[in-house]
C-alpha cells in the first residue's frame, strides 16, 4: 500500500504557528504501473543487448538522435559522442553515405520502409556489418520522427563469407579433379 503524503504548517492570525494540515492520496496503482514499465525497460534493453540490436530515432525538427547506449557501442564511438543525422552519416565511407541519404529520402517522401545492410571499420580496424531497418512516423501526413533499428551482422556476414570461400575451393578442387 503506498500512500504520498503532504504536510503543510497552518499559521495563526498573528503568524505563530497553529498546526499543521495534512493531505493523502493512494498511490499504489500509480507505484504499480511504474515498477512494471521499470521491468518492461529492463527486459527490453537486456533483449536488446543479448541479440546485439540498436534502436533509435531521429527527431526531424531538431536533426537529433536519440539511441540506446548500444547503438554507440555497436559503431564504436564514444559515450560522449552527439548523435544527429551528419555525425552518424561521417562514421561511414561516402558510397554508404549516399545510400543511406537516398533511403532516408525514400522513407521521409513516400514511407518506403528502410531495410540496408551497411559496413563500417572501427578505429581499431575491425570491420562490423549492419542491418538497418527504419521508417518513418508521422503527424498529419507530415514525418515528425525517424524510428529504426540497427542490428548487427557481423556474424552472419563472416559466415556467407566463409561458405562462399569453401564453395570457390570446392570447385577448384573439382576442376583439378576433371
Amino acid at each position: 500500500y503506498w500512500v504520498a503524503l503532504e504536510i503543510h504548517p497552518v499559521q495563526a492570525e498573528d503568524g505563530t504557528l497553529a498546526g499543521y494540515i495534512g493531505f493523502q492520496q493512494d498511490i499504489s496503482t500509480r507505484k504499480q504501473i511504474e515498477q512494471e514499465l521499470a521491468e518492461s525497460r529492463q527486459l527490453l534493453e537486456q533483449a536488446a543487448h543479448a541479440a546485439n540490436f540498436g534502436a533509435g530515432y531521429l527527431d526531424m525538427a531538431s536533426g537529433r538522435i536519440r539511441w540506446n547506449p548500444l547503438c554507440g557501442q555497436l559503431l564504436g564511438v564514444d559515450p560522449d559522442f552527439e548523435p544527429t543525422m551528419d555525425s552518424c552519416l561521417a562514421l561511414f565511407p561516402v558510397s554508404t553515405q549516399e545510400h543511406i541519404r537516398r533511403a532516408v529520402s525514400r522513407t521521409l517522401r513516400d514511407g518506403t520502409p528502410i531495410s540496408l545492410e551497411i559496413c563500417r571499420t572501427l578505429a581499431n580496424g575491425e570491420t562490423r556489418w549492419f542491418k538497418l531497418n527504419g521508417a518513418a512516423e508521422s503527424l498529419t501526413g507530415q514525418p515528425v520522427r525517424l524510428i529504426g533499428g540497427m542490428l548487427d551482422i557481423t556474424a552472419l556476414k563472416r559466415a556467407e563469407r566463409d561458405l562462399a570461400d569453401s564453395r570457390a575451393f570446392l570447385e577448384q578442387a573439382v576442376t583439378v579433379v576433371d
